[in-house]
């Protein structure tokens, strides 16, 4: 009776051995389901990387894109540069003088371009901006009125400034970059009696 007691409690122990083995081995695998959602999660983690490298990959792809009109955009701005810095001609003196607008934003600083323009072209050789027709011929009435108008009222001011030194022109001409070279040519090019040449070019216009 007392062998078949302790065989009965021997049993249970090992029951109960092999229940708290179960136990821990479901527990165990309980453990790796967690520890592995990690590693599930993984493709979506590489999947937001390639989709990050995607919109890299674009942008890149727009700039090189939009890199054509940028260069375009600053060849325009070359092109307008050089064509400021053509040769001068009287043809474009007389056009410009007569498009130029009285009392506008910068219609100061247009004369005082326009006076340093006429003085610089003569400086050059091209003395027939101050023969009244060579400048007025094949203008219409129309246009040979502006031009008249505008050279006497407000570019020959300017230009008798700029001829004589005054120093209230010479702000203007400095503002415009043009300070120095006008100043070099009046002292260094024009005599007294081309100084007279614009003079009576201006009275002959006034007569006109």
């Amino acid at each position: 009776m007392f062998l078949q007691t302790e065989v009965n409690i021997m049993k249970k122990r090992i029951v109960s051995l092999m229940m708290t083995g179960i136990l821990a081995l479901s527990l165990a695998a309980c453990g790796g389901t967690g520890a592995a959602k990690p590693a599930e999660e993984a493709p979506a983690q590489e999947t937001q990387e390639e989709q990050t490298e995607e919109a890299a990959e674009e942008k890149e792809e727009t700039a090189d894109t939009e890199t054509p009109e940028v260069e375009t955009a600053e060849a325009e701005t070359t092109e307008e540069a050089e064509a400021s810095e053509e040769e001068d001609s009287v043809e474009k003196l007389v056009a410009d003088v007569i498009s130029l607008e009285k009392g506008t934003a910068g219609s100061q600083l247009k004369a005082v371009g326009l006076a340093a323009r006429f003085i610089r072209l003569y400086a050059d050789g091209q003395s027939d901006i101050t023969d009244v027709e060579t400048v007025t011929k094949g203008l219409s009435p129309e246009d040979k009125e502006l031009f008249v108008d505008n050279f006497v009222d407000i570019i020959w001011p300017y230009l008798q400034e700029a001829l004589n030194g005054d120093e209230m022109i010479g702000g203007i001409l400095e503002d415009l970059g043009l300070s120095d070279e006008i100043d070099q040519i009046v002292q260094e090019n024009l005599t007294e009696d081309d100084i007279k040449v614009f003079t009576e070019f201006a009275d002959a216009l006034r007569e006109e």
